[in-house]
């Protein structure tokens, strides 16, 4: 009888010390002023009192602390004054006994590489990364409404219809490169018929642009785009470039304005700017400044010039 507890309790220490901990990363889907939503493609291991962290360099801060949790969901709190983004990588450790492990890598399906591994022995971990690529994640929305107008004149009877459309595909084949784009198709039911001959004389592109972010602090976009760091600016046909620092936000913008009767591509509009800005925390909420300058050129000459202020908070 004592053998046999020798060995259950030797077997026991040694499952614990030689325990593995795989790291496995979400993304940050939203945020709201009291918790924190990270996607993961599986919860399975991960509990409420878990913390999550944050990858700085070549460390992993704590960040977060698990409140609730769904089959691919986490809502979680913060728990530090680490700046946290709307799609950041997020990781949680989940325990993996040396029995299992073998087990897994013994089947190549059942270990994802996006996956890090890293070995607990005594407390002390030490971290063997691995390449952990982008996720490939599709997202659109498609809506369609009508609106009519009925009067005592034939005349004046009218019914319109509205097409709205948005796709966006973010780390494309799980690479750094994503794409977005929006549209609205807006016609009369009596322009239905020039609409099928001329459809861009209906059609109105707020996006289409292509994204290269090579990290979390530095992004490149290049086509129309509505910066959401300068959302009343409007669109913008041209490049867009954003960087942080800490709490800092820095960024340049440079190209076309869309022409203002059919929201078409019109190069006699140049415009450029720059912009800086910063980025707190305010109790359980987060708060943007930002503050720009611009100048916009028609046909070559100035049209105006003015600083543009912009402020967020929730």
């Amino acid at each position: 009888m004592k053998i046999k507890s020798i060995i259950i309790f030797v077997f026991f220490i040694s499952n614990i010390f030689f325990a593995q901990l795989r790291l496995r990363e979400g993304n940050v889907s939203f945020q709201s002023p009291t918790l924190v939503y990270v996607y993961f493609n599986s919860t399975k291991g991960i509990e409420k009192g878990d913390t999550l962290f944050i990858k700085s360099k070549t460390q992993l801060k704590s960040a977060l602390i698990v409140q609730y949790a769904s089959s691919f969901s986490i809502a979680s709190k913060r728990i530090s004054d680490i700046e946290i983004k709307d799609g950041q990588k997020v990781f949680a450790k989940i325990k993996v006994t040396k029995g299992e492990s073998n087990k897994k890598s013994s089947n190549k399906n059942s270990v994802s590489n996006k996956d890090t591994i890293i070995v607990a022995r005594n407390s002390s971990y030490k971290s063997y990364p691995t390449n952990i690529n982008q996720i490939t994640d599709v997202y659109g929305r498609i809506s369609l409404s009508s609106y009519s107008n009925f009067s005592s004149l034939d005349k004046a009877n009218t019914q319109r219809w509205r097409l709205s459309s948005s796709l966006g595909i973010k780390n494309i084949a799980d690479s750094k490169i994503s794409f977005s784009s929006y549209f609205n198709i807006n016609y009369r039911t009596d322009q239905w018929s020039d609409l099928t001959q001329n459809i861009g004389n209906y059609l109105t592109i707020y996006d289409l642009s292509v994204n290269y972010a090579p990290n979390n602090s530095m992004s490149f976009s290049v086509g129309r785009k509505i910066s959401p760091l300068l959302s009343n600016v409007g669109a913008i046909d041209g490049i867009a470039m954003d960087f942080n620092v800490n709490n800092f936000l820095f960024g340049a913008i440079s190209g076309y304005r869309p022409n203002y009767t059919d929201y078409s591509i019109n190069t006699n509009l140049f415009e450029y700017g720059v912009y800086i800005g910063r980025k707190d925390s305010l109790f359980q909420g987060m708060m943007t400044t930002k503050i720009a300058f611009f100048q916009q050129n028609n046909h070559g000459n100035i049209d105006r010039r003015f600083v543009y202020l912009q402020h967020q908070n929730n």
